[in-house]
């Protein structure tokens, strides 16, 4: 038995150190049989129940794979953002307080950041800000309105990631103009009311020019690969090494205009087994997981000493099915509807989820303005999701493919229980797994008839819906389901315009009803958003947004 968890420690030890071919280094089955030895005569000498504590001022976190880009202009997920929210800043952020016990606690009000005043014009058209002094960025020049405006403008023109975000209320070179130095203004196309949460967004966080200037410069609809890979912006901490599929260091930013943070450093793991993460954390070896668990991990975790779990009961996060509307038989909305009467949500939610989750049961998720869960019909009957499926035609139902990201333990496991219900109704719906960079091309193409999707949490709901649902974003945009209702295109653009806030819930209301009616999704459930954490590690929480504030956290 000592020998097997010997033989499990150094086999997992090993997966964390350069393999042969990542690191050029070759060991013979000699060398490692000593280094076996070595694990042995260690084991003997320190008891299996002393854990090993990672360095006060590092923060060693762990996911269960890579991220896409360090470039705010091109990140269109919520695992690139984890990093790129402590290299860069916007004018704004989310405000917080510091709860009794060390946690970070967020609201949805906007407080100055980069800016340190603002000012909106009657008609809602222009909006000024006032800029903080004294900031620099991470290559030593300085932060200024120049700046802002180069950040944003580039975003719009590279069109690479959320830029629809920027332009549905912004042009390039005619909305954005320098007042001074450090004076800046927005003149609006349109009164926007989403307008602060939109600065607050990945896209708008403000890189430095001399950098992006140095190094491929801006052009338009075109990835700058090496921003995609390096970072300069004024945030807390510095990128200071990406080795892709391994792990990620942010080192502190010197010249930080706050207060230094508390960690001098932060290592990003990209481990692939979750059953090895949960080794990991167990041991003390790191001190945060990120992603990558299952909801059985998280339950067994909440058990576990030295470990607590991070929980977000009201987490807008969405986990659901595009259908691709474009694709036979997803093109008739009888299939769609089909599809979600087969499934009891309920019990996904208790089976995979471990009632770390609610069922998902409008485009508006629970605990985002809007919501109404009155609308909801779909109660699990797969016997009228049999007679649906007749009714448009496939009596004996059909075979079709199901995809999602190889590594994602939740989704896979989804996935399966996805695919037994739709056996039972007579859909014979083939899984494959892909890697990350297959499956998010695929996402963004149409190329899978379903797929398990999630969606990152918006404090906004129109930045939810827009993306999601509107015709124009149809693929890359957000709306992977290639939807298509000009009535609901219609309510979303009057929603974004309208400043009253109870004329925007009920132009929501409507835009639930025809979208539930239609069903372009397979809705499936909201999860509580779960973070487990050795318990020496304070000062962590999630905003409304998936954008994370390392600066805050600490160990004891």
């Amino acid at each position: 038995m000592i020998y097997n968890r010997l033989k499990k420690k150094v086999e997992l030890r090993q997966g964390l150190f350069h393999s042969a071919s990542e690191g050029g280094m070759y060991m013979s089955k000699s060398t490692l049989s000593l280094l076996f030895a070595v694990f042995v005569v260690m084991a003997l000498l320190c008891p299996f129940g002393v854990e090993a504590a990672t360095p006060k001022d590092t923060l060693i976190m762990a996911h269960v794979s890579d991220i896409a880009t360090v470039d705010p202009a091109k990140a269109y997920d919520s695992r690139s953002y984890k990093i790129i929210s402590s290299i860069y800043e916007g004018l704004v952020e989310f405000g917080y307080k510091i709860d009794e016990e060390g946690n970070v606690v967020y609201s949805h009000d906007f407080k100055p950041k980069l800016a340190t005043s603002w000012t909106q014009s009657k008609d809602g058209l222009t909006w000024t800000f006032k800029l903080r002094k004294g900031v620099r960025f991470q290559d030593g020049t300085p932060f200024n309105a120049e700046a802002v405006k180069f950040s944003l403008e580039r975003a719009m023109v590279m069109k690479q990631g959320t830029e629809w975000y920027l332009t549905q209320c912004l042009e390039p070179e005619k909305s954005i103009r320098v007042i001074d130095e450090y004076t800046i203004e927005f003149k609006l196309t349109k009164p926007y009311a989403p307008f602060l949460n939109v600065l607050a967004e990945p896209v708008s966080l403000v890189v430095s020019p001399g950098t992006v200037k140095e190094h491929g410069g801006v052009q338009p609809e075109k990835v700058n690969e090496w921003m995609a890979t390096h970072a300069c912006g004024t945030g807390p901490f510095i990128l200071e090494s990406w080795s892709p599929a391994r792990e990620i260091v942010l080192v502190t930013n010197p010249s930080y205009w706050r207060s230094p943070p508390k960690l001098k450093k932060i290592i990003f793991k990209i481990i692939k087994e979750a059953s090895n993460i949960v080794l990991l954390l167990k041991s003390g070896e790191i001190d945060m997981v990120l992603r990558g668990l299952t909801y059985k991990d998280y339950a067994d975790l909440a058990k576990t000493t030295g470990v607590k779990l991070y929980m977000k009961r009201d987490w807008t996060e969405v986990r659901f099915s595009p259908l691709q509307n474009q694709i036979k038989p997803f093109d008739n909305k009888k299939v769609r509807q089909a599809i979600n009467y087969a499934i009891d949500q309920k019990a996904l939610v208790d089976k995979v989820c471990y009632g770390f989750a609610v069922p998902l049961t409008s485009p508006i998720p629970v605990g985002q303005w809007g919501h109404d869960s009155s609308l909801w019909p779909y109660r699990y009957d797969p016997a009228k999701a049999k007679a649906l499926l007749a009714e448009a035609g496939y009596p004996n139902g059909f075979s079709t493919e199901l995809g999602y990201p190889e590594a994602d333990a939740e989704r896979k496991e989804v996935a399966m229980v996805v695919q037994g219900y739709l056996k039972d109704v007579g859909i014979d719906a083939k899984l494959e797994g892909y890697s990350w960079p297959t499956y998010l091309d695929k996402y963004w193409k149409g190329g899978l008839p379903m797929l398990m999707a999630k969606w990152a949490p918006l404090a906004e709901p129109d930045f939810l819906v827009t993306a999601m649902f509107h015709t124009k974003n149809q693929g890359k945009g957000g709306n992977v389901a290639f939807y298509s209702n000009p009535k609901v295109d219609e309510l979303l653009e009057k929603a974004a315009l309208e400043v009253s806030k109870e004329k925007r819930v009920k132009m929501y209301q409507e835009f639930q009803k025809i979208v539930i009616d239609e069903a372009p999704w397979l809705f499936l459930y909201q999860p509580m958003r779960l973070f487990a954490l050795r318990d020496n590690v304070y000062g962590f929480g999630m905003p409304a947004e998936e954008a994370y504030n390392f600066y805050t956290i600490y160990k004891k």
